[in-house]
């Protein structure tokens, strides 16, 4: 009982979200009227991960290896976890949401976002919104850099536990609210019809190792980049401005590049500012 009371004693908060997240979805495989056929694979995964965390907080200062890892292991979570929403997207409801975000687009386009920028915006265009969707890639590990070197570790758990709060915040709303994005949900749509440079190109690449069906409403991308904002504002104001920008832009992009309705983006960021006013109260 001491040594389970010592690792418990050891969990960072992040570790505790990283925990709940895993448990809640093993809780929904039990309850789901269609359970997937993956749900063995998931489980005995999600149970290692469950035994890894507790491990590497009882462990981490044996190391700096180890401590390292017990810093930043959510980032590779986050992928291994988000690879699962093509079999528990719809674990609890066996129908997707997205009609209502089509309708959406429709009252604000009239029509698809992605014709109305291939009608309407130039490939140097494109290329931008396509550079500043990749941005999210290199707003995630700048920010922890820079909260890292401003005061480790108390402030780099902080952020961390930000980013895990507004992920998993997305994770389980893509098993409340299940919908998929508009290159799954309308026929003949394609983002690949939209046409840039370097950037537009490598966008796609990327979505083609790691898009899911489902997992599209919230925005995920728009939610942690928006929360990164929030971090950075705490610690570098003269660097969250133009990083904020930026995330703006990436707001954009996830409709104008065709991986998103124009609601994923709002629900993006409707998670990232709820998060932000909710722990300003605290």
């Amino acid at each position: 009982m001491d040594f389970i009371r010592r690792i418990f004693q050891k969990l960072r908060p992040y570790d505790c979200l990283t925990l709940g997240y895993l448990l809640i979805v093993l809780f929904f495989l039990v309850i789901s009227p269609h359970p997937p056929s993956a749900a063995l694979r998931i489980t005995v995964v999600h149970g290692a991960a469950i035994l890894g965390v507790l491990l590497l907080a009882n462990y981490a200062d044996r190391s700096r290896v180890l401590r390292r890892l017990h810093d930043f292991y959510p980032m590779l979570l986050f992928i291994a976890l988000f690879s699962e929403f093509t079999h528990i997207s719809t674990v609890l409801f066996p129908y997707w949401f997205e009609p209502l975000l089509i309708k959406f687009d429709l009252w604000m386009f009239g029509g698809s976002p992605q014709q109305w920028v291939i009608a309407h915006l130039s490939p140097v265009a494109i290329e931008f919104f396509a550079f500043a969707y990749w941005s999210y890639y290199l707003i995630i590990p700048g920010t922890l850099f820079l909260v890292y070197q401003k005061n480790y570790p108390h402030e780099l758990t902080a952020a961390t536990s930000r980013i895990c709060l507004t992920m998993f915040t997305c994770y389980l709303l893509f098993m409340l609210i299940p919908a998929r994005g508009p290159h799954h949900a309308l026929p003949g749509e394609s983002p690949l019809t939209i046409e840039g440079g370097f950037f537009t190109n490598l966008v796609h690449e990327i979505q083609k190792v790691g898009s899911v069906q489902g997992a599209a409403f919230p925005s995920s991308h728009v939610a942690v980049a928006w929360a990164m904002f929030f971090v950075l504002r705490r610690h570098h104001k003269k660097t969250s401005w133009p990083v904020g920008l930026m995330i703006g832009a990436l707001t954009l992009s996830i409709i104008s590049i065709g991986y998103h309705f124009s609601l994923d983006a709002l629900g993006g960021m409707a998670v990232a500012f709820g998060i932000n006013a909710a722990l300003k109260r605290h």
